[in-house]
């Protein structure tokens, strides 16, 4: 597998997303050693990204010879853009996991933690979400058919 180091307005977007998209603006997940991790839009975001951008590059060096180039040490910034809707920032997770799984210790990690908590915000805020049944049943009607 071929893994590339992500840019850091990738990092920024989904940064950004961590608190855009989940519910008041507060995004916690639990890490590895069981402890509660809460990103606001001011203050945790450094962390949250810089573990993003470890993990990326703990990838990078499994899968390439030469150190990755592109590694950087994180600062949060506002991403150029802010109008990503739920479906990009999902895609961007999804990229992110792809470059990132490589290490050993990817299962359980933080970042993938952090991808995990992260797609189940975006997944709440897709469009139809609230209008699609809880439970199923036969006589559930799916959104598209309503």
């Amino acid at each position: 597998m071929s893994v590339l180091m992500l840019t850091k307005e990738h990092t920024n977007v989904m940064v950004w997303a961590a608190t855009h998209f989940t519910e008041g603006y507060v995004f916690e997940y639990r890490n590895a050693l069981g402890h509660w991790e809460i990103t606001t839009r001011e203050r945790n975001r450094d962390e949250l990204g810089q573990t993003l951008v470890d993990a990326n590059a703990g990838a990078y060096l499994v899968c390439n010879t030469a150190s990755p180039s592109a590694y950087y040490e994180y600062a949060y910034s506002q991403p150029v853009r802010t109008d990503w809707e739920v479906l990009d920032v999902l895609k961007a997770v999804a990229c992110y996991e792809y470059q990132a799984c490589e290490t050993p210790d990817w299962e359980g990690s933080d970042a993938q933690r952090i991808c995990q908590r992260l797609t189940k915000a975006l997944i709440l805020r897709l469009p139809g979400f609230d209008d699609s049944p809880w439970g199923i049943t036969a006589a559930s009607i799916p959104v598209a058919a309503r």
